[in-house]
């Protein structure tokens, strides 16, 4: 969550926004954040367009708690996932994920 919240935008998405980005349902979102909350890594920010929803915001603890674990999980990531891959598949998956990326940016810009 701290990964998606510190590549958004201001630092911010909506609950629902944040759910998608890291496919969790929103019951469960609700609660790891409410946890990130208690940890001060996250703040909950009335969203002024609709009341029924909140943004998370990480915080200043939370942007410096996740610049400090980033080097641990991508060394992870490359070790257990992509340590294997050749140029070729690296290549091809870095242009899908582009692709699920930007339609991500489009259906948030469209909320």
């Amino acid at each position: 969550m701290l990964l998606e919240l510190s590549a958004a935008r201001d630092g911010r998405l909506t609950m629902s926004q944040l759910g998608e980005r890291v496919v969790l349902s929103r019951s469960r979102v609700s609660r790891v954040v409410d946890e990130l909350v208690r940890a001060d890594l996250v703040q909950r920010d009335a969203n002024p367009d609709d009341a029924r929803s909140a943004y998370a915001v990480i915080t200043r603890a939370g942007l410096d708690r996740f610049r400090h674990a980033a080097p641990v999980y991508v060394g992870a990531i490359e070790e257990e996932f992509a340590g294997d891959l050749t140029v070729a598949e690296l290549s091809a998956l870095v242009s899908a994920l582009q692709r699920v990326l930007g339609r991500l940016d489009r259906s948030s810009r469209q909320q």
